[in-house]
């Protein structure tokens, strides 16, 4: 059925339920094949596709911990390039101010 037909019966005051029962009736033989020969093909592609995914996933909590162990490493890094200011002691606060007068 085209399009133009659906949107006559529409018009004409068909509700959805229907128009599927006039297609479903409408239905030869040969169009019930095609529809079967999709069907397994479309099912079959979504197997291999699942199939190759599971393949290509890599284990991810392998792949976590690589993540968790480059962060610890990128943050021992950091903390050891890392440089606290000196402190200065009383005296030397108190020698730095004699020396301004």
């Amino acid at each position: 059925m085209e399009m133009k037909d659906l949107l006559a019966l529409v018009n004409a005051g068909y509700t959805k339920a229907e128009i599927a029962a006039l297609t479903a009736a409408k239905v030869t033989p040969k169009e019930q094949k095609t529809e079967q020969k999709t069907e397994q093909k479309t099912e079959q592609k979504t197997e291999q596709k699942t199939e190759t995914q599971k393949e290509q996933q890599p284990d991810m909590a392998a792949l976590l911990a690589e993540v968790q162990k480059l962060r610890a490493d990128v943050q021992a890094a950091n903390i050891q390039n890392s440089k606290q200011p000196e402190k200065k002691s009383i005296d030397d606060i108190l020698a730095a101010a004699l020396k301004e007068d």
